[in-house]
């Protein structure tokens, strides 16, 4: 290895050990990378007749009768006016693409984590975009995406370099709000199995628990159903997204124990990352609404890795007019060890 050093530099030599740290022969690997990432509102600029997409369409076609009738529904001031005025146009549409992959790219060296998941991605058709044009470095071989029945239509999503080992499925969620007695509307989980090498596969969860405008006990139903769905698995696991849990909330139900750390995984967040604050900002307090939870079995995790991608600065939500941000949270970034 000396010889090598003194040949070619330092630098070659640097570069030839961290090759050699992450793969273990010519085919397979020691360690892989992982993000979470809400990019909040990824939509096309195409009217879908069966969502509440109505805010995300150019301003030429919002002034139908029937477009203006369903904004003046909208109870919020900003998304009511959002509704009637926002230019969701296909410019707009493609710098929002492109700042997301400047964030995704921003890891591993310019080509990204080997596994991303994704929320709020309306459709297959805008992950496609995504991927094609503006993440070709990343080399995403597996596309998943199964739309749901969420009422805006935002979906959770997973790319991959590693090939899938069987189809995407995804499984709805019973929910029921206590409060009003009713069933809910919500994203559901999203399942892939990769192949990581010949003879490993494992799993890969994506999910998008309700938001914190519903009360704690939907999403504890929501943590006992993903729950459910681990104990049945044979092959390794991760799950990754915005699990919609506030410091607070966890502070006072501690659903983190409860649910996820007692229950035969681990939270990134909570063994490395080291100074992180938060994956999202909300009226002046952090939270990490966006978790990265794995099995102990088969994976160890690379504390060292664990890091909020963009920390040092708050959230930067897309501005339309100006071409600039990317959403309200950041992402999630660790390497996992997997075991031979």
């Amino acid at each position: 290895m000396n010889l090598i050093a003194t040949h070619f530099g330092t630098r070659f030599y640097l570069i030839f050990f961290c090759l050699l740290h992450v793969y273990f022969d010519g085919q397979s690997r020691t360690a892989i990378s992982i993000m979470t990432y809400n990019v909040e509102n990824l939509f096309d600029s195409k009217d879908d007749p069966d969502t509440d997409d109505e805010t995300y369409l150019p301003r030429d076609r919002k002034n139908s009768p029937v477009h203006k009738a369903k904004c003046k529904k909208i109870k919020n001031f900003k998304f009511r006016k959002d509704c009637y005025q926002l230019d969701w146009n296909s410019k707009t549409v493609q710098r929002k693409l492109k700042n997301i992959s400047h964030v995704i790219l921003s890891v591993d060296q310019g080509k990204g984590p080997d596994i991303l998941i994704l929320a709020e991605v309306e459709n297959r058709a805008i992950l496609n975009q995504l991927n094609h044009d503006y993440l070709k470095s990343a080399g995403y071989k597996t596309i998943a995406l199964v739309e749901g029945p969420d009422p805006r239509g935002i979906d959770v999503a997973i790319l991959s370099r590693f090939p899938s080992a069987s189809s995407e499925v995804l499984f709805p969620l019973d929910i029921v709000d206590p409060e009003h007695d009713r069933k809910i509307k919500t994203r559901g989980i999203l399942k892939v199995s990769l192949r990581i090498m010949k003879d490993k596969t494992f799993s890969v969860f994506a999910v998008h628990l309700p938001s914190q405008a519903s009360p704690t006990n939907v999403r504890i139903q929501a943590l006992e159903q993903l729950n459910q769905l681990l104990k049945k698995e044979s092959d390794p696991w991760i799950v990754g997204g915005d699990f919609n849990i506030s410091r607070e909330e966890d502070a006072y139900e501690r659903l983190l124990d409860k649910y996820l750390s007692n229950n035969g995984g681990d939270l990134a967040h909570r063994t490395g990352c080291e100074g992180c604050q938060g994956t999202h900002f909300y009226k002046g307090k952090w939270s990490f609404l966006d978790m990265l939870y794995f099995s102990k079995k088969g994976l160890s995790l690379e504390a060292s890795s664990v890091d909020v991608v963009g920390k040092g600065a708050k959230p930067k939500r897309f501005s339309p007019d100006k071409g600039q941000g990317t959403s309200d949270h950041f992402p999630l970034y660790a390497r996992l060890k997997v075991e031979k």
